[in-house]
């Protein structure tokens, strides 16, 4: 349907562009997209605002968000294929980024055969020896003082020997603002685990925590805060936008 730049409203711009995402994400609850703009802003190719928000949304196999809202201020875009429903970036643009992943949405991503798929095997050095470590039934609390408790098991092969881990860390934004990491381990009563297997164990976990896990095509993220509640983690940053669902 060819629209006109009188009788193309927010609605009808807000519903094509709901359209488009939802081509892009393996599932959602919930996804919507509110465009604020006027005929004359759109003539002249500029959007007043966009968000983006999403809940129960998986980008990627088994990687669910419980939500994720993006805000862009003014968009500029291209004129003549805007009055078509088609958002064309003429420019990229920024804005902000709001991710909430609960525990059980961390835990299923953590044992997902998507996961296993791409970490592969883990190679380590134990007792002077290599060995291939394969982390089983990797469970992680959020707790209310901030900090993560990671309790898994580390199968070594080939010799088949199974070590229980268990600690508590603390989560910190990564150095280039990309994910997330893990650090200040302690484990559980004092029972300290080889680092090797604690390495092995903490690259899951930065697998998942990495911001690329979270985002859609033509939106890159950067953190700029992280805060952990009794069970969520809620991640806060910058939206680089250089392309819009068409």
């Amino acid at each position: 349907m060819i629209f006109g730049i009188d009788n193309l409203g927010e609605g009808a711009i807000s519903k094509v562009a709901e359209v488009a995402l939802s081509s892009q994400v393996n599932d959602s609850e919930k996804l919507k997209v509110d465009v604020s703009t006027n005929s004359d802003s759109l003539a002249e190719g500029t959007l007043d605002a966009m968000i983006i928000h999403g809940e129960g949304l998986t980008i990627q196999k088994d990687l669910r968000m419980a939500e994720m809202k993006v805000s862009l201020g003014k968009i500029s875009v291209n004129p003549l294929k805007a009055v078509t429903g088609n958002l064309e970036l003429s420019e990229p643009t920024q804005g902000k980024a709001h991710i909430v992943v609960t525990e059980s949405d961390l835990n299923r991503a953590f044992n997902s055969d998507y996961l296993e798929a791409q970490m592969g095997d883990i190679q380590v050095e134990t007792k002077d020896k290599k060995a291939v470590v394969e982390i089983e039934n990797m469970t992680c609390h959020l707790l209310s003082d901030g900090k993560v408790n990671v309790q898994a098991q580390a199968k070594i092969l080939p010799s088949g020997e199974s070590q229980d881990i268990e600690f508590t860390s603390v989560p910190r934004i990564r150095d280039d603002s990309r994910g997330v990491i893990l650090e200040n381990i302690q484990y559980q009563n004092n029972r300290e685990v080889s680092p090797e297997l604690t390495e092995a164990l903490l690259e899951k976990a930065m697998q998942i925590l990495d911001l690329s896990t979270f985002e859609m095509p033509g939106i890159s993220l950067v953190l700029e805060n992280l805060q952990v509640r009794q069970k969520e983690l809620i991640l806060d940053g910058l939206a680089n936008v250089t392309q819009l669902p068409s």
